[in-house]
């Protein structure tokens, strides 16, 4: 089995992450696309469970209970998308290096290769600052995808030095950011995500400040 880890904030998960994900499955061969939600990401130290990026609290900010429903349900239908909850189950901060580890014990024997890593463009030059960072490149194959405005052949062009494959996927301009400034400025969403996700967002009414 080939399966490629795509992580973040998934705050709230969007057609970008869905088309990117399959993007990469279909470009590089993978049978299985992790989705793995961080609980605390190392650099958005803010977006912990039932706080938003400026650390308030209350009921337009999304739980991690939100935000593992909404992936459930951006997912739900695809057998080559499962959502993995190691990170929200580990609690604290989430580090890449210690979920792979956890990937390769639960799924061992049955990869026939590292697992891959899809990281955007656009976090290639902090990479050297993740915990771990030559070790997490030797133990998975990173894969390279483009989210980031800057046109480039490859990685090397942003001085990454570590082994990886650059795919030309096609970028949408949309993140969850401008998503959730959006709802709370009250301008058009509707179609950046899901419609169940849409559905979910609105019944709860979340993200409008």
């Amino acid at each position: 089995m080939k399966l490629a880890m795509f992580g973040g904030s998934f705050n709230p998960v969007h057609i970008g992450h869905l088309f990117l994900a399959e993007e990469v499955r279909v470009i590089c061969g993978y049978d299985l696309v992790l989705f793995i939600p961080a609980y605390i990401s190392p650099f958005k130290p803010a977006e912990a469970d039932g706080r938003d990026t400026a650390g308030r609290s209350g009921s337009s900010v999304p739980s991690i209970n939100d935000r593992l429903a909404m992936i459930e349900l951006a997912i739900a239908g695809n057998e080559q998308f499962r959502l993995e909850r190691c990170e929200v189950d580990r609690g604290g901060i989430s580090y890449t290096y210690d979920t792979l580890q956890y990937v390769l014990t639960r799924f061992g024997e049955r990869l026939d290769e590292p697992p891959g890593l899809i990281i955007g463009d656009d976090l290639v030059a902090d990479f050297g600052l993740w915990r771990r960072a030559a070790e997490l490149a030797e133990q998975s194959r990173i894969i390279v995808a483009r989210r980031s405005s800057i046109e480039m052949s490859s990685a090397e062009g942003h001085g990454f030095g570590y082994p990886h494959r650059t795919i030309e996927n096609v970028r949408f301009p949309v993140s969850s950011s401008d998503i959730r400034e959006r709802i709370k400025k009250g301008k058009g969403w509707r179609y950046l995500v899901p419609q169940e996700v849409y559905r979910y967002i609105c019944e709860r009414n979340l993200y409008e400040y």
